[in-house]
């Protein structure tokens, strides 16, 4: 799965700082396997901030994929970094917010514009994408 290079450059030039993280669900949240729970990570970054986003998308699909493995769950390890890219290139950023306009637009214009997929990553998807106990 890959993307097309395109970006979405909506973001407000001055926003304020947001410190630690904002809701990510996954290793470092309560329910979370314990194993792989580390450091805090950072889930708002600036569009110029790309080496650190990238650290940081990595890292966050890295824990992500262990704890889906520790939870018995399937995850499509690319399109949640498609999804996490959906969120770096909105207009705020944030990587840990969903509400369902965020939701929206991820599936109905990032993903159908942005992404290209394979046969095994799109059987992976509908599980990649049910919240944590919804299956």
């Amino acid at each position: 799965m890959s993307t097309n290079g395109q970006h979405d450059h909506r973001r407000p030039a001055a926003k304020p700082q947001l410190k630690g993280h904002d809701g990510v669900m996954g290793p470092d949240t309560a329910g979370g396997a314990r194993a792989a729970r580390g450091k805090a990570v950072r889930t708002c970054y600036e569009i110029e901030e790309t080496d650190a986003y990238l650290a940081a998308r990595e890292l966050l699909l890295r824990r992500c994929g262990a704890w889906a493995e520790a939870s018995g769950l399937v995850i499509s390890l690319p399109l949640a970094g498609a999804l996490l890219d959906s969120r770096h290139f909105s207009s705020d950023g944030r990587l840990g917010y969903w509400a369902p306009a965020q939701v929206r637009r991820a599936l109905l214009e990032w993903i159908p514009e942005k992404v290209t997929a394979t046969e095994e990553d799109l059987l992976d998807a509908p599980e990649t994408l049910l919240p944590a106990g919804a299956g």
